[in-house]
Order: structure tokens, then C-alpha cells, then sequence
């Protein structure tokens, strides 16, 4: 494998030969950013422009991407085994799996990540979290809650929380649509649209995060296809 074709997350120190040491670091460095001592962690992240979702987000897009070079040929479907259900993958969509078990998703070559989450032009990304995995915050015991929680960055009148219709077969009793623009702290960074669908599945909550640039003209596309990944939801 050529070194130009991995991607930034995997290069130098990174690189798939080193991954097991450096993404233990990164973990760490990530989780403390989140938890921190008392919680000074998450507000300092949360005051800077950084949410524990995007947290979450770049450190399941690190630990995944190596699986994502050696998987081949794309499946018709993505199975967390773990948590007992599959999601269809898009046509033009490529997936892998992160370290939870859960999966990833993006409408570019692996080849094409940025590095701090940055997007390629028209680029797109679809994250899987779970509830269980995030640290507790006061008023994320609903699902309305976790995502007005998740928006703290939003633009203000941009933000819109609704619920979301899914088909019986999915066994999802309720589901959340959020979508916001996310608010941008210097004129070179990158702004993007946030939407996410929270949803509860058994005893368990989850989310799936779409990030796009903001303005993108395809961009109610991408909500579309995030939508139809959380209805394709199926238990094994």
C-alpha cells in the first residue's frame, strides 16, 4: 500500500503498522478533553466550539479507517453484531467499522479524510454512536434532550428538532431529526451542517451524525440518505 494512498490519520506515526500505541494516545487524549477532572473536560470543550459529539465523531473516524482500507468489495449491508441490528449501505457510499462495532460512512474514497474532520468539496460523512459510550450530562435522559444537548454550537435559527417516522419493521419505538449550521469560530474554518437522527432500539439509545459543508447544494440529499440509513435499520 502506498503511503500517499492512506489516509492523513494513518500516515507517519500513524500508520497502520502503528495504529495499536497511537490510538490508544489519542484516546486518551480525546476521552480527557471529554470527561477532564469533574467535568471541566466537557464544559472547556463545549466553550471552545468542541461538543462531545464531535469528540466522539473524530475518534471514531480514526479508529475505523483502517478496517475501511482492507474491506472489500463493499456489502450490501452493514452488520453491528453487537448491538443486534444491520443498516443498508448507500449506493456511492463507502462503509467500515470502528472499534464499538459500529458503522461509519462517507460518499468519498478513505483516501480523501482530512485531517480535524475536515470534508473534501461535496464531501459527506454519517457516524453510528451510542448513548452507552458518551459521558452523562443533565437533560440527555430523552432523546429530545440529547440532541438540543448535541446542538449547544448551533446556529440559533438554523436549528430544527422533529420527529422522525420509521417503518415498524425497523422496531425502533421513537426517533428524533435534528438540523443545524454549526456556528464558526474563525473565517478559516471549515462550516458545516450538522443533522442527526437519535433513535431508541431495545433498552439502548443511539445516534447517527451526518456532517456536509454548509452550502452545499446536495445537502438536503445527504439528510434524505441519513434518514433512509436509520429506517434501513433491521435486527438480527
Amino acid at each position: 500500500m502506498d503511503n500517499h494512498s492512506v489516509p492523513w490519520i494513518l500516515r507517519g506515526p500513524n500508520r497502520v503498522a502503528d495504529t495499536g500505541m497511537h490510538q490508544h494516545r489519542l484516546e486518551h487524549q480525546l476521552l480527557h478533553a471529554v470527561d477532564g477532572e469533574a467535568g471541566d473536560g466537557w464544559r472547556k470543550s463545549e466553550q471552545s466550539g468542541i461538543s462531545v459529539r464531535k469528540l466522539t465523531v473524530l475518534l471514531a473516524t480514526c479508529l475505523a479507517v483502517a478496517t475501511a482500507l482492507t474491506q472489500t468489495p463493499k456489502p450490501v449491508r452493514i452488520a453491528a453484531h453487537a448491538y443486534g441490528f444491520s443498516f443498508e449501505v448507500t449506493d456511492g457510499w463507502n462503509v467500515a467499522l470502528g472499534s464499538d462495532g459500529l458503522p461509519l460512512f462517507a460518499n468519498f474514497p478513505w483516501s480523501s479524510l482530512q485531517a480535524q474532520g475536515i470534508l473534501p468539496k461535496n464531501g459527506a460523512t454519517i457516524h453510528i454512536i451510542a448513548f452507552q459510550g458518551l459521558p452523562r450530562r443533565r437533560g440527555d435522559e430523552t432523546l429530545d434532550g440529547w440532541a438540543r444537548l448535541d446542538a449547544v454550537n448551533a446556529m440559533a435559527s438554523t436549528l430544527t428538532i422533529e420527529a422522525l417516522t420509521v417503518p415498524p419493521v425497523a422496531r425502533i419505538p421513537e426517533a428524533v431529526f435534528s438540523s443545524f449550521s454549526e456556528t464558526a469560530y474563525s473565517s478559516d474554518e471549515q462550516h458545516q451542517h450538522d443533522a442527526s437522527v437519535y433513535w431508541r432500539f431495545g433498552r439502548e439509545r443511539f445516534a447517527a451524525h451526518l456532517f456536509y459543508v454548509e452550502g452545499d447544494p446536495r445537502g438536503k440529499l445527504y439528510e434524505a440518505v441519513l434518514k433512509n440509513v436509520v429506517r434501513s435499520l433491521r435486527p438480527q
